[in-house]
């Protein structure tokens, strides 16, 4: 193989690669987008990765500016102090003991039964079809536009995001007990099951409990993991 061939293929990988990691964090701003990636390699854009770049805005979450903290500082965690669990004592399940699962029995499903979709078939979705998306359409991001952000500006849901601001998935609303998790392709990843104190205990699809959330006064959550460290939080 030319030498030259070789290293212009491995570049446009790289780059393709770094492109679409760009638009899946960066939110719908395409222009932006492309200012960054030329910014960051100093490269023009071909008509092959400019055609790349297009393909791809299709899957970009359509997320209001209400509900973006990147665009609304009242949603902002490191904006605004309030809803940020370091610099508001009764949103830390470390310095609250009321909303830590670890000290208040009822809202850990380990200790709850009603909580546990181990032993309650109820909430748990692979013995409940109505609260599994891969048996109910309505619930299914890939077979129903309302629920999909790609394709509907403003969800019944949420929009999670990590800690740099970055979207990483949504949740879809089944009712004010069960909600359900989804990734950035779509692809359906656990489920959120209420704690009955204005809170949810996430679960993978093993019907492993991974996590926990904690409502942040305004309308979304934080998300915690079992070791009640800050990963996220939801708008």
């Amino acid at each position: 193989m030319n030498s030259h061939y070789f290293h212009e293929t491995r570049r446009n990988c790289f780059l393709i690669l770094n492109i679409r990691n760009l638009i899946l964090g960066v939110g719908s701003n395409l222009q932006f987008t492309i200012y960054r990636i030329y910014e960051m390699y100093n490269v023009g854009l071909t008509p092959h990765i400019r055609q790349f770049i297009v393909r791809h805005k299709e899957k970009t979450m359509k997320i209001p500016f209400s509900r973006d903290p990147r665009k609304s500082p009242s949603i902002n965690p490191f904006q605004s102090p309030s809803i940020n669990p370091n610099q508001s004592p009764s949103l830390n399940p470390n310095q609250s003991p009321s909303i830590n699962p670890f000290q208040s029995p009822s809202i850990n499903p380990n200790q709850s039964p009603s909580l546990n979709p181990n032993q309650s078939p109820s909430i748990n979705p692979s013995q409940s079809p109505s609260i599994n998306p891969m048996q109910s359409p309505s619930i299914d991001p890939n077979r129903s536009p309302s629920q999909n952000p790609y394709r509907a500006s403003n969800i019944d849901g949420f929009y999670i995001f990590n800690l740099d601001l970055i979207p990483t998935g949504y949740i879809i609303n089944k009712n004010e007990k069960i909600k359900l998790r989804f990734n950035l392709e779509n692809e359906w990843t656990g489920y959120l099951i209420s704690n009955k104190r204005n809170g949810y205990n996430c679960f993978d699809l093993e019907n492993q409990w991974i996590g926990h959330l904690i409502v942040n006064k305004r309308e979304g959550y934080n998300y915690f993991d079992l070791t009640n460290q800050w990963i996220g939080f939801l708008t």
